[in-house]
């Protein structure tokens, strides 16, 4: 397992999603900045489908709820408790906002796993259920000779 690299998928979902978790800025006054819409205003659900079906189909679930910075900080803010204003974000939404995630995931997740899980008649799931295989990239003729494997 790679910590300090993202060579996963998960990795690169869960720094988009964290992004995505904060709120609109909000001034001294705790008034709302009209800046730009959240995501869900420009792209409804469709983007969460597409990363958790990527991480579904990858089999990277369980890591990707273990990892997730945004979980890791629904976390700390459950035994922390503080709700204080970081660089215009207030803690309190941007932790509303990553339960409303973490809950439109769990959602997601549970209906691509129904389809891509397939279980026996006692239950256990089947193994080689998954008709996905994993191809290398294609690689120019040109560049051939350079990928061939040396003796």
């Amino acid at each position: 397992m790679w910590i300090d690299e993202c060579v996963e998928f998960y990795r690169l979902w869960s720094a988009l999603q964290f992004f995505f978790c904060q709120p609109q800025l909000t001034n001294s006054e705790g008034q709302n900045q009209v800046t730009e819409a959240l995501i869900e205003g420009i792209f409804g659900d469709g983007i969460h489908w597409a990363g958790c079906a990527i991480i579904a189909v990858l089999n990277q679930h369980r890591r990707f709820e273990i990892f997730d910075f945004s979980y890791h900080l629904l976390r700390v803010h459950r035994a922390d408790g503080k709700d204080d204003v970081v660089r215009g974000i207030k803690l309190s939404r941007m932790v509303e906002r990553i339960r409303r995630f973490q809950l439109l995931n769990n959602q997601i997740f549970g209906v691509l796993c129904n389809y891509l899980h397939s279980f026996g008649e006692n239950g256990e799931e089947l193994q080689d259920a998954r008709m996905i295989r994993e191809f290398a990239p294609p690689v120019h003729h040109s560049l051939g000779h350079s990928f061939l494997p040396s003796d």
